[in-house]
């Protein structure tokens, strides 16, 4: 069954023709990017932030010595310390399905080589909040309410990224003011049926 993308409204803004900010040119309520929509629509916004600087790219897991290191470690407690001073009371929430909207503006001279995969990857799992490790022999109940109760102090949207459902990214690239734009919303299943159309 083939399916029809409907031509919606989008301000200047998402078009490039006007920077974050500029007063939306269409209809209040008619782009996705302007909280008016938001309002319209009844999503409930759970995080919407801008992070200057260049947008960083995950890197594969590396071996020293036959242990594992995560290349990105610094790379996202840097990420995170931004995030909160930006939003510092940010709580997941561990029910909710997740709508996330990702865009990277890249000033880097060589970013037409650069993987927008690679930066989902890093931003997403740099959002998931640390959990305790798993003890050998822990019975799972055990490890499960260490995980709830680790939840009531942790910091991000969600409490693991199994819960997005739907992800929306793009890149600007050549850019002459490079940042990373996040928009996590909780998901809804009405909005997206009046996108699409079977």
């Amino acid at each position: 069954m083939s399916t029809a993308l409907i031509n919606k409204k989008v301000c200047r803004k998402l078009q490039g023709g006007a920077e974050q900010g500029n007063t939306c040119l269409q209809t209040p309520g008619t782009c996705e990017s302007c909280p008016e929509w938001h309002a319209a629509t009844r999503t409930r916004v759970l995080l919407h932030v801008t992070i200057p600087g260049h947008p960083v790219s995950w890197e594969r897991v590396g071996w020293s010595q036959g242990k594992s290191f995560d290349p990105n470690r610094a790379a996202k407690t840097a990420f995170l310390w931004q995030l909160k001073a930006a939003v510092p009371n940010l709580r997941p929430d561990c029910q909710s399905r997740m709508s996330v909207r990702l865009e990277f503006w890249s000033a880097k001279t060589d970013a037409w080589n650069e993987d927008v995969d690679n930066f989902c990857k890093f931003y997403l799992d740099a959002l998931n909040p640390e959990k305790p490790r798993k003890r050998r022999g822990q019975k799972a109940w055990e490890y499960d309410r260490l995980v709830a109760e680790s939840m009531k102090t942790a910091f991000g949207p969600w409490g693991d990224d199994r819960q997005i459902d739907e992800l929306y990214a793009r890149v600007h690239r050549s850019s002459l003011n490079p940042r990373v734009e996040i928009l996590v919303t909780e998901f809804s299943q009405t909005i997206t049926e009046t996108i699409y159309v079977k």
